[in-house]
């Protein structure tokens, strides 16, 4: 079995640029490099990730990642799911 090389499989966010995930519930975010802010819909929490920390979205809505500087991380969808990112798109 071939390891998986993580900061290959890993998407790029520019600074200021968002990533949506739809039906977020249960995926995790990964930041492999640089620093992101994560709000989830009908949450009241502000959450912000660096380097090495990851999140397992709690939200069955709408999830909003933006990225505070160039930034680099991984999304997992739990064994089975579907994974429902929506491409990242520059803030406006």
């Amino acid at each position: 079995m071939q390891p998986i090389d993580l900061d290959r499989a890993a998407r790029s966010l520019p600074k200021n640029s968002l990533l949506r995930i739809r039906r977020g519930g249960g995926q995790t975010v990964m930041v492999v490099s640089g620093l992101v802010w994560i709000t989830q819909d009908g949450d009241p929490r502000d959450i912000f990730l660096g380097e090495g920390e990851l999140l397992t979205l709690d939200s069955p809505q709408m999830t909003i990642v933006q990225a505070l500087a160039d930034t680099r991380l991984l999304v997992f969808a739990p064994p089975g799911a579907t994974q429902a990112v929506i491409a990242a798109s520059a803030s406006t």
